[in-house]
């Protein structure tokens, strides 16, 4: 069952995120699934936010899993997002600058094997160093 559950994760980063194909939304989750992202502390709808709010700000981002494990009733996932920082990121204008972020992913899913909910986070500390936000460790 595992394998099912990461192939569905990895769908939905290819799909979904990487190529911007949402109907994999219909495909892949139940109806009224929540998605909690942090830093950002909210629940995101995924049939209206699916991807969440750091795509427009790098629309030719990348992500992909790196590592899985299974946990009763889904998966915990490393991921990588990789693209250029070209809009507007948490009030920092477009700096052009290549983006490497890292981040975890907890899924659960239903009986049918359908995401049901979705935690995430992702270092946003390196990312505002990455774009000039914040100063590195060496400053």
């Amino acid at each position: 069952m595992s394998e099912k559950l990461k192939a569905a994760v990895q769908e939905f980063y290819d799909r979904g995120w990487n190529r911007g194909d949402l109907s994999v939304i219909d495909e892949l989750f139940s109806p009224g699934t929540r998605i909690m992202m942090l830093p950002h502390r909210r629940a995101l709808a995924v049939s209206t936010e699916p991807a969440g709010s750091s795509k427009p700000s790098a629309p030719r981002s990348r992500i992909c899993m790196s590592r899985s494990r299974p946990i009763r009733g889904g998966l915990n996932g490393d991921h990588e997002v990789d693209g250029t920082h070209e809009g507007t990121l948490m009030g920092v204008p477009a700096t052009r600058r290549h983006i490497e972020v890292s981040g975890i992913s907890i899924d659960r899913f239903d009986q049918q094997a359908l995401f049901a909910e979705g935690w995430g986070n992702w270092d946003g500390i390196a990312l505002l160093r990455q774009i000039g936000a914040l100063p590195t460790a060496s400053q």
